[in-house]
């Protein structure tokens, strides 16, 4: 296997800015997000070098980094793995596409959704309008197919926060 720098400087061929986002998420879990979109997505575009330096690179992260190392991804339920507001969400968000395969038919699905589109958290842009649609879209599919899972915000007492 050859060494990091060997490798970034391979990568360097599809662009230095991926370079510079590799050494930024070096160490951490995300690498594998954005190494799989960059292979998902524009990876068609890259030569065959750039790809296979891509991938070399998450097995050296791997290596230095087996906390972080990223479990093989349960199959998507077929009537979501079609739908293409899903489509759009796994393709710009893999960890959220994962996570909503993970929990599609539970109730879990309606507050992880609900996490999502009312999040609390400072300093957070919101997802970009063809993301947002396909999250609410989805959102209502999930509702139309799994009734049981509905919660119903006209019930005060199922809120967990409180009204001032």
């Amino acid at each position: 296997m050859a060494t990091k720098i060997e490798l970034f400087r391979a990568v360097n061929a599809g662009g230095a800015e991926i370079v510079e986002r590799l050494i930024v998420l070096w160490g951490s879990p995300e690498i594998h997000e954005y190494v799989g979109g960059l292979l998902r997505g524009a990876g068609s575009q890259f030569p065959e070098p750039v790809r296979s330096a891509l991938a070399e690179v998450t097995e050296l992260h791997n290596q230095e980094f087996p906390q972080h190392v990223e479990k093989p991804r349960e199959p998507v339920p077929p009537e979501l793995a079609a739908n293409p507001n899903y489509q759009t969400i796994d393709a710009r968000f893999a960890r959220i596409g994962k996570r909503l395969a993970e929990t599609w038919g539970t109730a879990e699905f309606v507050q992880y959704i609900n996490e999502l589109m009312n999040d609390k958290r400072l300093g957070r842009q919101g997802f970009p309008p063809d993301v947002a649609s396909a999250l609410m879209m989805i959102s209502m599919n999930h509702d139309k197919e799994f009734p049981q899972f509905i919660v119903n915000t006209n019930d005060i007492w199922i809120l967990d926060h409180k009204i001032w």
